[in-house]
């Protein structure tokens, strides 16, 4: 899905040929060869909301904690499949944090302050 929307959008996509990289896919935007670092997830929501985290764990021999930041990652691509949406977001975002939750829907007592809209993060 992610790397469709990328081709559509007259990006160049890359994927590592190593498993220890953060990033998921490199992505070359043609326009001005601007490049992206790109961390993909796939998150169904719970509660009206996508729970993101911006980390991730080795399990190969040992188990190794790798918290995700900007000299690793431009952005956390989030795939919503229960709306077969994207979202884009900037890994600024998660700074002195490991998660972040993005919502899609009102939360029940209307609090719109301190909220993370997913809607803001649609297009790359």
């Amino acid at each position: 899905v992610v790397i469709l929307y990328l081709t559509r959008n007259n990006y160049q996509v890359y994927k590592p040929i190593t498993k220890d990289t953060a990033a998921d896919i490199i992505a070359i935007r043609r326009a001005d060869n601007k490049l992206y670092r790109l961390q993909v997830k796939y998150v169904t929501p719970t509660e009206g909301a996508l729970d993101i985290r911006a980390s991730r764990t080795n399990n190969d021999s040992s188990v190794t904690y790798y918290k995700y930041d900007k000299t690793m990652l431009d952005y956390i691509v989030v795939y919503n499949p229960d709306i077969d949406q994207l979202y884009f977001v900037p890994i600024e975002l998660f700074d002195n944090k490991s998660n972040l939750r993005l919502r899609i829907e009102p939360t029940k007592n209307n609090q719109s302050k301190g909220i993370t809209w997913a809607k803001d993060y649609i297009n790359l």
